[in-house]
């Protein structure tokens, strides 16, 4: 909080304004992959909090009270190792448009074994595999959602620079950078 504020009452950040540009209706809705993607996230939040109801059923059909507890803490640790794994096996040049679609199938599939009537050891172990696909779907669709924004974005202009050009998100800040010579000792 501390942090945030001595950046926010910064001389900088306090006269720092965006570009005026021309508003659209959609801004950046306005790519047609944009609006079902970011309604597929919806559901995949769903998917997650209905474990949870889901999870307290359980323990009252099973008459035990672990597997509340244990199928919430299941599904976010198996998500924890998924996205390691996934971050360590992601190709460097990032993610193709088909991974959201096909991590998302796979994730609708992996909740299909949960539907049966199962022993809470069995739910358990099987949580784990929508669990672990959890955290790779969610960072390549905001990784697409984040590609979908940048195309949408009208050309801006750069400081400085008559044409007009496709600049980096987040934006330049209109100040010049301090080098080591021109920056205050303390």
């Amino acid at each position: 909080m501390a942090g945030s504020l001595a950046f926010a009452t910064t001389p900088p950040a306090r006269t720092w304004h965006a570009a005026p540009r021309r508003r659209e209706r959609l801004g950046v809705l306005r790519p047609p992959a944009m609006r079902p993607l970011l309604l597929a996230l919806v559901f995949l939040g769903a998917t997650a909090r209905a474990l949870d109801v889901a999870a307290i059923a359980m323990a009252g059909r099973q008459h035990a009270s672990w597997p509340a507890g244990t199928l919430s803490a299941a599904f976010p640790a198996a998500g924890l190792l998924g996205g390691a794994l996934f971050a360590r096996l992601q190709p460097a040049n990032g993610t193709s448009p088909r991974e959201p679609l096909l991590l998302g199938a796979a994730y609708a599939v992996c909740w299909f074994p949960l539907l049966a009537p199962l022993p809470a050891p069995a739910v358990l172990l099987l949580a784990l595999l929508p669990g672990a696909l959890f955290v790779p779907l969610l960072t390549v669709a905001g990784l697409r959602v984040t590609t979908l924004a940048r195309g949408a974005r009208p050309p801006r202009r750069s400081a400085g620079s008559p044409a007009p050009c496709v600049s980096a998100w987040p934006p330049v800040p209109p100040w010049p950078a301090r080098s080591a010579a021109t920056s205050p000792s303390r």
